[in-house]
Parts: structure tokens; sequence; C-alpha cells
């Protein structure tokens, strides 16, 4: 399960609600929390969620720099230095530490068997030695471990029933994560239920996300794989090797309709992102070739014919997706010059 950040803030209030942190705020003046973050402001989200964590405390009454001192501390994607920045954060001697990912939490529980230590992973946190067992953690950690085995197995039959067809499947992990290990084995369990091939490909820092996409194309590994490819480029900003990764995803699409559809109207959207409207309504119409009826490619066939000034066009296509039940009740005809005209016929 898979729990936003902000839902693991309100963990961490309740501890700043009870007794002993009410008696150290009202003896001091101010609480104090440590923040460890395994990356930095730029790197996965952290800044954005150390804002959101200082504002879900504000709402409750505890104001950074008022009643209430945070200390953020960011190893950049650079384990190694988590050990050395806990152990600053434990000289400051916090009420409590929050922990995002096993590998902060493991740090913290290092530098400290006195201090609260709230934990947030998504990982295994009884294999990685985090705490002795769920329901009752001991020692000076608690928090939310939201990792469950089962689930390995679910996200395969999913990508199953999108693509029956898949037998090859590239895994992307930090392997230097503990949690990665534990997720690892039980993919690969699964895998071998269903005779997919799982290829884990090692990434641990986001400057190695390039070179991991290049290695996943390089095993060819299917329609599915390459969208997530595709995918991972376009979060990068890397337009053009994400239209290249999807390009690929169309040569290993098969008979299946549905993919194959999805497929084309992905890499039309990435056409259409770049401008390069002629492209985007090739792809959108490939994928009206191979599913008829698709609506996400109606959509976006209406949307460049609306940028072009075709309003006539725009507004056929929009009904055609719009009424599926009644599509013989409407004729379209589009022209070469892509001028058009809409007739109802009525009974």
């Amino acid at each position: 399960m898979v729990i936003p950040r902000r839902a693991f803030t309100l963990t961490l209030l309740t501890g700043l609600t009870s007794p002993r942190m009410l008696h150290a705020q009202s003896a001091k003046g101010v609480a104090r929390i440590g923040f460890l973050a395994p990356g930095g402001p730029g790197i996965d989200s952290w800044g954005a969620s150390v804002e959101t964590f200082r504002q879900a405390l504000r709402e409750l009454g505890w104001v950074d720099g008022q009643n209430l001192v945070i200390d953020v501390r960011y190893a950049e994607g650079r384990y190694d230095r988590l050990p050395d920045l806990a152990a600053e954060l434990v000289a400051l001697k916090p009420d409590v530490i929050f922990a995002g990912a096993v590998n902060s939490a493991k740090a913290a529980k290092r530098a400290t068997t006195t201090i609260p230590i709230v934990m947030e992973t998504l990982g295994d946190a009884v294999s990685t030695g985090l705490v002795t067992n769920l329901a009752r953690p001991g020692g000076n950690i608690t928090g939310v471990s939201g990792f469950a085995p089962e689930l390995s197995a679910k996200r395969l039959e999913l990508l199953r029933e999108i693509l029956p067809s898949a037998a090859r499947v590239a895994l992307l992990a930090n392997l230097s994560n503990p949690g990665s290990p534990v997720i690892i084995r039980a993919t690969e369990s699964a895998a071998r239920q269903m005779r997919v091939q799982i290829r884990v490909v090692d990434v641990r820092r986001p400057t190695e996300l390039d070179n991991a996409f290049d290695t996943m194309a390089r095993l060819k590994p299917g329609l599915a794989s390459y969208s997530r490819i595709a995918y991972g480029r376009e979060l990068l900003g890397q337009t053009a090797g994400a239209i290249q990764a999807m390009r690929m995803a169309v040569d290993a699409a098969t008979s299946e309709r549905e993919p194959t559809a999805w497929t084309h109207w992905q890499l039309g959207k990435l056409y259409w992102s770049t401008g390069k409207l002629d492209a985007a309504e090739h792809e959108y119409r490939a994928a009206l070739a191979v599913f008829p009826g698709y609506v996400y490619a109606l959509d976006a066939l209406a949307q460049v014919e609306a940028a072009r000034g075709h309003t006539l066009t725009a507004i056929s296509l929009a009904l055609f997706r719009r009424y599926p039940a009644d599509r013989d009740r409407f004729t379209i005809r589009v022209h070469t010059d892509l001028n058009a005209d809409l007739s109802i016929l009525l009974p």
C-alpha cells in the first residue's frame, strides 16, 4: 500500500501531542524535531515533502521558528553520509527524529537508542532489522511500513492482464537500499510461477537513470517495459529519448488491439508535446486503425484539429466519442483539405 507522505506526517504528530512532548515543550519553550532525508531538496521530491511536513504541523499549532524547531539534514542521494548526518541530529538533542526511507531509519537507529524515531518506509521493516515485529516494534523506533510481499505478485498479475504476451520484464531497483533484496526476491518468486523472466537493473542515483533506461531498452523487454522506459525519460525531461522508447514499444506491439492502440496514442501525445501536429495525428489515426472508436485517440485527434482551427472536424470527433451508442446516427465526412461538415441523420 502506497501512502502519501502527508499521512506519515500525521503519525509523527501523535508523538508531538504525547505527555512527554508536551512536558518537553513547556520546559524548554520549544519542541525540536530532526528530519533525516535520504534525498535532497530536488531529489525524490524531499524538499516538497519537508514543506508539506511543516504545513501539516502548522495546521496543528506547531509553527517552525516559534514553538517548534525543525532541523533538516539531506543526504542528497549519498547514503554513506547518513550515519554522520544522523549523529549531527542526535547531537542537537531533538525530542523526536523523523527518518524517511529504510537507510535513514537504520542510520538514526544506530545513532541513538533513547530519542524516539518515527520512520517512513515502503520496505520491509522487519527483514531489514528496523523492528522486531510490526505489532510490537520494540526499542525506540516506530512508524509505518508499507511493504507487502503479495503486492509483487499482484503487480505482475496486473501487467499480464494488460499484456498477456509479456514474457520479459525489466525491474528498476536501487540495490544499495536494504529493502530492495526482499522486494526483488518476492517479485522473482511470483515471476517464476507466471513463467516471466525478470531482469534487475541497478540504479543508485538519479544520474544513473539515463544509462539504466538504455540498458533496459537493449534487453528488448517488450511493449510494457518500453512504455515504462519512455515514461521514465519523460519524467527526466528527455522527450527525444521518450519518443525513441515509445517507438520501440510500437514496434514491439502484438496483435492485442488495446495495448497497441495505447502505445500509438502515447507516442502521439509525446509528439503533441513537442508541437509536431502531423506526427501526432499520424499516431492517433494509427491507434484508431488498430482499435476503431478508441476514445483516447478520438479525444486527442479532436484536440489536434481544434489547434489547427478545424472546428467542425473537432466537433465531429468529439460527438463521435461522446455518443458511442448512437454512432450510426452520425455521418462524418473529412475532406482531404481537412475541412469537414457534420450531418446528423435522423431516423
